[in-house]
Order: structure tokens, then sequence, then C-alpha cells
């Protein structure tokens, strides 16, 4: 390209963007090279946390539920009886028959504070 050529490409850059200024078109923004995949990661959630924490949104429902009709005989025994499972599902595990007890164990206690929430 020519000097001559240049100064005349630049002449018609500036006319361009003086234009585009009047007519109220800001410069488009320059923008770097795209790169692939997300920011960050975040660790895929667990069955087990998952279920974990729906207990204890359950265990809030309980607590408003019994805090606004209050606490009956039949409430406390059902709370006594989901406090056991809750503690047979969250105990340690050694072995997998003791997980498949484990997991049932979690499965019964959530059954026992749906009744009592509900």
């Amino acid at each position: 390209m020519t000097p001559q050529q240049r100064s005349e490409a630049a002449r018609k850059a500036a006319a361009k963007r003086r234009a585009n200024k009047a007519a109220g078109i800001g410069p488009t923004p320059r923008t770097g090279r795209k790169r692939g995949g997300p920011a960050f990661t975040t660790p895929k959630p667990a069955a087990k946390d998952l279920k974990l924490v729906a207990l204890a949104a359950l265990e809030d429902a309980m607590v408003v539920k019994l805090r606004d009709t209050g606490v009956t005989p039949e409430a406390r025994k059902a709370f006594e009886r989901y406090q056991k499972l809750k503690a047979l599902a969250l105990g340690p595990v050694t072995s997998p028959a003791m997980q498949n007890e484990a997991d049932s164990a979690l499965r019964m206690a959530t059954v026992e504070l749906v009744k009592l929430a509900f």
C-alpha cells in the first residue's frame, strides 16, 4: 500500500467514525480470542447429598407445621422414630449389606418425615 493509499484509507475511516458518532452509533467493541468452556467448574452433586438436602428441607417444613399446630404425643413418637432412622442412615458403613440397610433407613426416614410435615 502506498503512502497516498494509506492516507486516503485513514481519511475515509475518520469520516466514517464521524458519521457514526453523529448517528449515535458507538464504536464496535474489540474482542479477543474466544475461549472454550466455562470460566469455572462446579462439582456434580451426588445423589446422597441431594437426598440429605431434601431431608433437611422436610425437617424445616415439619418444624413450621408443629410450631403452628402444636406438638402432639403422636408427633413426638414419630419424631423419635425418625431420629433413630436418620442416625442409622447417616452412621458409618463398613460393608455393602450395611450400605443397603443405610439406604433403606434413609428412605424410611424420609417417609416418616413426610408424614410429620404434611
